[in-house]
């Protein structure tokens, strides 16, 4: 089943992707969007040439954002912090937010000498 979103942080974004140039931005989000899919992206060139037909261009810039998590699987750290950062959210929102304090007693010791 497909997820619904991927959430974009745009200020990571843009500092992670700063000097880039337009080509290699894209290809990069396209390899993001493969893993946010996937899970993961391939670590062979004629496969994620399947995914991103001009990963051979631009592979030197773009390879130290992903990493090796078991042979044959790369993926980029940022975006499995991001997704779960949002995954914690959405279970936070699923319980209704913040508790309801209750308020306090008026004279909570039933003390008969009010406080000037």
């Amino acid at each position: 089943m497909a997820k619904p979103y991927m959430p974009l942080m745009v200020g990571d974004w843009l500092k992670g992707t700063r000097g880039m140039r337009a080509e290699a931005r894209g290809v990069y989000l396209g390899l993001l969007l493969h893993q946010f899919e996937v899970g993961w992206i391939p670590s062979d060139m004629e496969e994620l040439a399947l995914i991103e037909p001009e990963v051979g261009k631009v592979w030197v810039s773009i390879k130290d954002k992903f990493e090796e998590i078991e042979p044959g699987k790369l993926r980029n750290k940022k975006l499995v912090d991001v997704l779960a950062f949002w995954e914690k959210q959405r279970g936070n929102g699923s319980k209704g937010g913040r508790p309801i304090k209750s308020k306090p007693k008026d004279n909570p010791n039933e003390n008969p000498n009010s406080n000037p």
